[in-house]
């Protein structure tokens, strides 16, 4: 088992690699994880660019959070249809919609509720609200986790664990990272 985390922020740095470290003892180095830092607005340089697509390549799950270099995003559509699990926090729209966790993703859902009247609701609300703040974040994600606890089946179920994921990235630290990591691996990859 390949787990691969690509992260525009060096906050997370240590956190990551001692999330590495632990999940390599835990599991008896029957799943491995790499790290790709890079700093923020900052594009990445060919030979970076080059290990990132290996790493992909033999990965079963990969995390992006708070990358906004295209080059990223191409590789990863390379990779899109091989039923990897695309773990994808904090980026720009299009790395968005490739966020996929089992039968969930967020592409699919963004398609189909566009038009719905419950996205205009959404909308209406964000519209009074302005911007998103950290705090209009956890509010949402609180929103959506309320919602979704209810919905426990097929890609529903999915959403909610995506939802749980989202709050222990936002959330921070080793053990919340750590606990991310052990949900979606347990879920998807037994």
């Amino acid at each position: 088992m390949q787990v691969t985390a690509i992260i525009g922020n060096f906050t997370y740095s240590k956190s990551l690699a001692e999330v590495a470290e632990t999940l390599q003892k835990r599991f008896k180095g029957k799943v491995v994880m790499t790290n790709h830092f890079c700093i923020r607005h900052q594009a990445y340089t060919t030979k970076q660019l080059e290990e990132m697509e290996e790493d992909i390549k033999k990965s079963d799950v990969i995390f992006l959070a708070m990358v906004f270099d295209e080059a990223v995003l191409r590789i990863l559509e390379k990779y899109a249809k091989e039923g990897k699990t695309y773990l994808i926090l904090a980026s720009v729209g299009d790395g968005m919609k490739m966020a996929r966790l089992g039968k969930f993703c967020v592409g699919e859902v963004i398609s189909s509720f566009a038009d719905s009247k419950v996205a205009k609701v959404f909308q209406l609300l964000k519209g009074l609200t302005g911007k998103s703040s950290p705090m209009e974040v956890r509010k949402m994600l609180g929103m959506a986790d309320s919602i979704l606890k209810v919905l426990k089946f097929g890609k529903w179920k999915d959403a909610h664990n995506y939802v749980q994921a989202w709050k222990y990235f936002f959330h921070g630290g080793r053990e919340n990272i750590l606990n991310m990591f052990l949900m979606i691996l347990s879920e998807y990859h037994g």
